[in-house]
């Protein structure tokens, strides 16, 4: 009867300590569920903080960038309109020909017909009548530098005797090149009071060169003319009657002791050239001696750019 006591108040407890858990259960649950609908709603909360602050963010973002941008525009909008109008003239550089500028007919493009617009005249071909003819006029008397008689003694037919009837003049104008060696004879002092060596003329080079002339004409013909170096060479050769052979070398360095001497007015002349309103340039591809780097090629490739205004 003892155990059965003991096993009844047992299964009382425990159904008691049921009970209590079961209500503890319930209780923690109903805290769980408000824990959970509290998270839910502090989440939403956030989510909704973070939608306005992204949207008051990229309002900023975007107000900033569009007065960066209307600053940046007011700043460099001239710069970009004045290179606009200057890609608008370079185009227009490019399709110019021959028949829309004062651009010779050889430097069309290939493919470009060069137009004829010239109309059938009932002229005949040649000088028109009144037209003025230019020729060379008879040389005054103080012009002439010599004169030339050309007689005959006997006929050149029979061998009779002649008689003279009158005589005509043939002007002829023309020029001879002389080559001619001067030799100077520097005198070198001493000065008596102050002991210093002067020299009679420090500035004519010493040993054997090329006078100014020669210099002369060998640059105009290589940078006026835009003549070969190796033709230059035989230029000079020819009209001098083989008196004076210059080596290719020696006009490369004559080319190179003139470029030198002008770096000044080069460097000057860069600097006036973007002032200029209207500007004009043209390439010429030259064969030049390789006078540096790799002596197996003697011939290197190069451009003459010519600059002007008019």
């Amino acid at each position: 009867m003892e155990s059965s006591s003991n096993l009844l108040k047992q299964n009382f407890e425990l159904r008691h300590r049921v009970e209590d858990l079961e209500y503890q259960n319930a209780k923690l649950s109903k805290q769980l569920y408000q824990a959970i609908t509290k998270a839910n709603s502090l989440e939403n909360v956030h989510k909704r903080y973070v939608e306005k602050e992204q949207e008051r963010i990229a309002k900023l973002v975007a107000q900033g960038v569009e007065e960066a941008s209307q600053k940046i525009r007011k700043e460099y909008e001239p710069i970009i309109n004045k290179l606009n109008n200057k890609i608008e003239e370079l185009e227009k550089k490019l399709n110019t020909n021959s028949a829309n500028s004062n651009l010779p007919s050889s430097k069309n493009k290939i493919g470009v017909a060069i137009p004829n617009n010239r109309k059938a005249s009932e002229k005949t071909i040649g000088g028109q009548k009144g037209h003025k003819r230019h020729k060379l006029e008879s040389f005054k008397e103080e012009e002439i530098t010599e004169t030339v008689e050309h007689t005959l003694e006997k006929c050149n037919e029979c061998g009779g005797e002649l008689k003279e009837e009158n005589v005509v003049t043939s002007d002829i104008i023309d020029f001879k090149v002389k080559v001619y060696r001067t030799r100077n004879k520097i005198h070198n002092y001493k000065c008596l009071k102050c002991g210093k060596i002067i020299s009679a003329n420090k500035d004519l080079p010493r040993g054997v060169s090329y006078g100014n002339n020669v210099n002369a004409l060998a640059l105009s013909l290589m940078n006026e003319s835009n003549v070969a170096i190796n033709k230059v060479r035989k230029h000079i050769k020819g009209i001098t009657n083989e008196e004076i052979d210059l080596s290719e070398g020696y006009l490369v360095k004559l080319q190179k002791r003139a470029a030198e001497k002008v770096e000044n007015f080069n460097e000057e002349l860069k600097k006036e050239m973007p002032k200029l309103k209207i500007l004009h340039w043209d390439d010429t591809v030259v064969k030049l001696l390789n006078t540096e780097g790799n002596k197996e090629n003697k011939i290197k490739n190069g451009i003459i750019r010519f600059y002007g205004d008019c």
